[in-house]
């Protein structure tokens, strides 16, 4: 996560590769919600 912090911070210049990141962690923010409503299930 501090990576992904960092990498979108220097790639605040570059439009495509910042979009590309935020797709990236709103993925990621999609898996950790999955993963925590599959531990709340069980």
């Amino acid at each position: 996560m501090l990576a992904m912090g960092r990498h979108c911070t220097t790639d605040q210049h570059h439009p495509i590769m910042d979009t590309s990141s935020t797709s990236v962690g709103y993925l990621q923010a999609g898996i950790f919600v999955v993963l925590i409503n599959i531990r709340r299930s069980f």
